[in-house]
């Protein structure tokens, strides 16, 4: 699960990369930024919104994500001895984590997350499934073009092969593993569950787009 939750944690904790300290971080920072120009905002916006208005499961999930509950469960996360260990060994090695929490955060209570929606069913009546918005996302987005990106800067930029071998360290695994385990991160994995988003699922999906458009 070491490197599938890493991934996840990329995605959930930055939506925005911005320069770290050094040269080797402003190279990894433009290299990111590759990534950004193939997919922007704008590609799930659209999505997001349909999906919203469409779904009540889905309506209720991002309820979830715009609540005090994930706020609070957020904080507790951010806040623990795990987290700092790894968010400090992210940032050693050119990933401004700071930065990403507070963009994430920010991104959270603004467009395109709707103020909370005025449902009426109750939680009990409710199935849980977030998936339709991953599912309607994906046609807006090309991954082929990621994934062509990926392998151009695997080959081509030391920033980010550096970066590809950090990940995949016993430094980098070892304080992930930890992080993962830790009480304020199992709170907040359940609490998604139990509202619908399972980020394993979401995972294992992503990863078998990914692997599809790898054969084109």
């Amino acid at each position: 699960m070491s490197l599938c939750v890493s991934s996840l944690c990329l995605i959930l904790l930055g939506l925005s990369f911005q320069t770290g300290g050094g040269v080797a971080a402003t190279e990894l920072h433009d290299d990111f930024r590759v990534f950004f120009q193939v997919v922007s905002i704008d590609d799930v916006t659209s999505p997001f919104l349909n999906t919203y208005q469409e779904s009540h499961e889905f309506a209720r999930s991002v309820d979830f994500l715009v609540s005090r509950e994930y706020d609070q469960l957020l904080d507790e996360l951010f806040e623990s001895i795990y987290f700092e260990e790894y968010r400090d060994l992210m940032m050693e090695n050119g990933v401004p984590m700071q930065v990403w929490m507070e963009r994430f955060r920010a991104l959270t209570h603004a467009p395109p997350f709707p103020a909370r929606s005025p449902l009426t069913l109750t939680r009990a009546s409710l199935d849980k499934d977030f998936m339709p918005f991953i599912y309607n996302m994906m046609p807006y987005i090309i991954l082929t073009d990621i994934t062509d990106v990926y392998f151009y800067l695997s080959r081509t930029s030391r920033p980010f092969m550096a970066f590809l071998q950090f990940l995949a360290s016993d430094e980098h695994q070892n304080t992930l593993g930890y992080l993962i385990e830790c009480p304020q991160f199992q709170a907040l994995w359940m609490a998604l569950l139990e509202n619908g988003i399972d980020l394993q699922e979401i995972y294992n999906y992503l990863s078998k787009e990914i692997a599809f458009a790898q054969d084109f």
